[in-house]
Parts: structure tokens; C-alpha cells; sequence
């Protein structure tokens, strides 16, 4: 390593699952080495940092380093909006530990003693920041941060999040802004272009094989992370996308469903195959990796053969897990912020789902890709307003008349007329009448 042979120190930080050699580095900080018996093996990597500070205040503290200068022991709290957002944005399992570090970050959040950076991208969102709960971080503003090293350089994130001038912070949120509209519209093409290429081989959700591995030469390596899980939730199918990386190099990145390690799977891989995958790295539910673009064709054929062996037809089987039904009284406000400030809500400590029956009474396609419905609750006679995202993967019927839905219920701060209950619906399904 060139920074060790140069007389420098290196201290590597990381939550990955560690490969058996290790690089070269003065020390090493992961939970998830096999020496570690840090309890908390979920960590993200801001997560791992955060430790890491409060390890060495502690030590600094001890010995007097702090005392000797005429400097204050830093309040690390100061730093918890960070750690919550950084632990929403890495879709990491949260374990008590981390929902700990989230609820504290997203209180600090609420009360406004948070960093510019964060505020600003709140308010370009449009969310009110005394109502901010770990969806709005995961969907909203994480995205925006993103996406600047997915199309431009991630320094412009980092200099959001450290700056304290008001007008650069508002200057850079709306550069994320734009950068993440534009990483939409090429979202959007991609998908298509998938979708595509499924109809051109006669593939659906009931002709499918048991995992989808996807190359097309003009996607965008920024962007196949996202691809590969909305293709991951449509057919509920391990799913790796690849795009050029540079000259005879391709970059894939892999989501996985419940039953299925991706990770262990492409080491077992480059186990078996030696060679094959230049480089690979990832959790459970997501991996990256790199091959050469002219053994694409090998890869494809060897993890769809590997996968299948292992996966069977009950772990495709996309189940809903509900909480029951919600009877009429309990469709209010109360219970709706009850349920959203119970959170933090996320992997691993997923927010209630409840089902019942409704009469469509009408609806409306919003941007092409959302579904807003005017639903009745039946014996009840009540109204209320419901949205599903990214319609199509939830909806496989034409929606009308009686359905039963599974939702999340929830406040739409944003109504015109007040606070108002939202359905956020997750699947949809036809009733006989």
C-alpha cells in the first residue's frame, strides 16, 4: 500500500463482510471481523465511524488530552443527524442499536439541530422538518444526496454536509435537486428498456426464471443499483444489472429477495469459477461486483444455473405479512402519527401493514408511474385518500370496483384543506362480487 510504505498511518473503517485476507492497514475497525465482539453487527458504515469517534474522545479524555490544550470535550450527540441519515440511506438491518441512533438523530432532526445541508434538502423537499420520520430521509432526501455520484461527483454531497454558509448549502441542494430529476428520467429509460427486452422474450410474472442477470451497453453504471431493484420488487427475482464501466470492463450490482445470500452466492462463485469476477463486495440483500464484458455471457449462465439449485418456488412467492384489519374509528390521526412517530420504521423493524376491503371509487395515474385513488371502506362508509408507488409491480389487475389492500396508514401534512389520512397502499387485489 502506497500510504504505508510512505511512513503513513492507515486506519480502515468498514461494516462490509470481510473477505479472508484482509488489506494491509495499521488497524482495522469492522464488527463483523471474526475477532470482534462488538454486539451490534449492523452497523453502517457512519455507524462504524461514530464508535470509532467515541473510542478515541474517550481515550483522549482519559489521558488528558483534552484538559491539556484548554479544549472542550466535544459533544458527539452533535453529530447523530448524520448517523441517522447515513444509516436510513444504507438500508442496513435496524437492530435495536441502530434504531437507537436513528430515533435520537431524527429527534435532534425535528427540533432543527441539525446541519444546513440537512435542512436545506428537507426544504427543497417540501416536507415540514418538525414531521421528518426515517421514510422522508430514505425516499426524499437520501436520493437527492446520491445522486451526485451517481451522475457527477460525490465531493458535492460531502460539502453540503460540512458547509456552514447558508447560501452555499442552499446553492448545492438545488444542484442535488437537478442532479436527481435528471437521474429519473434516466431511471425511467432504463426501466423501459428492460421491460423491453422481457417483452421481446416473451418473460412475465409467470414465465420467468428464478433469478435475472441483465446487460445493455448503453446503461448507465450510475444507475443499475436503482434498476436492479425496481426489477428486484416487479417480479420478485434475485436481479443483477450490469453496465460499462470502462473499455472491456462491466460493473454490476445485485438485490436480493428474503432466502437468498448474494453475497455468499458470488463467492461461491469466484470459488468455483477463478477468474471470473474481478472484484466483488456486499450484504445479504446487495452486492456489487466487476467482470470482463466478454465473459458477461459465462457469468449469466453459471449464477442463473449456481442460484437455481438453491432457490425454490415458495421462497418466490411474494407474501404480504399483514397486522389485520383497522376498524372504522381507528382510520384517524391519532392512530396514523401514533404509528409514524413509533419508528424509526425500516429493514428489519418494517412499519405495520394492515388489509381490508374498499370500493374503488376513483382514481388517477400521477407521472406516469403512481396510482392516486379515492377509496370508500366498506361497512364503514367512510372515504379516504390513497396512493400507490410504482403502481404496476402492486396493481395487476385494472383497478376498480372491490378490492382488498394491503397499506400503511399515514398523514399527508400537505393537503390543502389540513391534515388528512393517507393510505399508502402496498398491493392491491381484484374481489368477486
Amino acid at each position: 500500500m502506497y500510504a504505508r510504505k510512505n511512513g503513513v498511518k492507515v486506519i480502515i473503517t468498514d461494516h462490509h463482510l470481510p473477505e479472508e485476507i484482509l488489506p494491509e492497514a495499521d488497524a482495522i475497525v469492522n464488527p463483523n471481523l471474526p475477532n470482534s465482539n462488538f454486539p451490534s453487527k449492523s452497523l453502517a458504515g457512519v455507524g462504524v465511524s461514530f464508535y470509532l469517534m467515541l473510542a478515541l474522545r474517550s481515550k483522549l479524555n482519559q489521558i488528558g488530552w483534552f484538559k491539556k490544550r484548554s479544549i472542550e470535550v466535544p459533544n458527539l450527540a452533535n453529530f447523530l443527524d448524520l448517523v441517522a441519515l447515513g444509516t436510513i440511506s444504507d438500508l442496513v438491518p435496524l437492530d435495536k442499536n441502530n434504531r437507537i441512533l436513528v430515533h435520537h438523530g431524527l429527534r435532534r432532526i425535528r427540533f432543527g439541530m441539525c446541519c444546513i445541508g440537512i435542512k436545506m434538502l428537507i426544504t427543497i423537499s417540501r416536507i415540514d422538518i418538525k414531521t421528518v420520520v426515517s421514510n422522508d430521509l430514505s425516499f426524499t432526501v437520501s436520493p437527492k444526496l446520491n445522486a451526485a455520484g451517481r451522475l457527477d461527483d460525490m465531493s458535492i454531497s460531502v460539502a453540503l454536509l460540512i458547509t456552514d454558509d447558508e447560501s452555499s448549502a442552499k446553492t448545492i441542494a438545488v444542484k442535488l435537486n437537478n442532479l436527481n430529476e435528471s437521474r429519473k428520467k434516466i431511471e425511467e429509460n432504463m426501466q423501459r428498456e428492460a421491460y423491453e427486452i422481457f417483452d421481446e422474450l416473451n418473460l412475465n410474472k409467470t414465465i420467468l426464471p428464478k433469478v435475472l442477470v441483465m446487460y445493455y451497453p448503453t446503461w448507465h453504471q450510475g444507475i443499475i443499483g436503482i434498476l436492479a431493484s425496481r426489477i428486484k420488487e416487479y417480479f420478485n427475482r434475485p436481479t443483477i444489472i450490469f453496465a460499462r464501466s470502462q473499455h472491456g470492463i462491466l460493473k454490476g450490482s445485485g438485490r436480493s429477495i428474503d432466502g437468498l445470500h448474494i453475497k455468499n452466492i458470488i463467492e461461491q462463485m469466484d470459488q468455483l469459477y477463478p477468474g471470473l469476477i474481478l472484484k466483488f463486495g456486499g450484504h445479504r440483500m446487495a452486492a456489487g461486483l466487476t467482470i470482463e464484458e466478454d465473459k458477461f455471457q459465462i457469468f449469466q449462465n453459471k449464477f442463473v444455473r449456481l442460484t437455481e439449485k438453491i432457490l425454490n418456488h415458495a421462497t418466490l412467492k411474494n407474501v404480504i405479512l399483514s397486522d389485520g384489519e383497522l376498524k372504522g374509528k381507528d382510520f384517524s390521526i391519532e392512530t396514523a402519527e401514533l404509528i409514524r412517530y413509533a419508528g424509526p420504521w425500516g429493514p428489519g423493524f418494517p412499519e405495520p401493514i394492515f388489509d381490508g376491503k374498499f370500493l374503488i371509487l376513483r382514481k388517477k395515474i400521477l407521472k406516469k408511474k403512481h396510482l392516486k385513488v379515492k377509496l370508500k371502506l366498506l361497512e364503514e362508509q367512510r372515504e379516504f385518500n390513497g396512493i400507490v408507488f410504482n403502481y404496476e409491480s402492486k396493481c395487476p389487475f385494472d383497478c376498480n370496483g372491490l378490492v382488498r389492500a394491503a397499506y400503511k396508514i399515514d398523514v399527508n401534512y400537505r393537503y390543502c384543506y389540513g391534515d388528512k389520512v393517507q393510505l399508502l397502499i402496498q398491493y392491491l387485489w381484484p374481489i368477486e362480487d
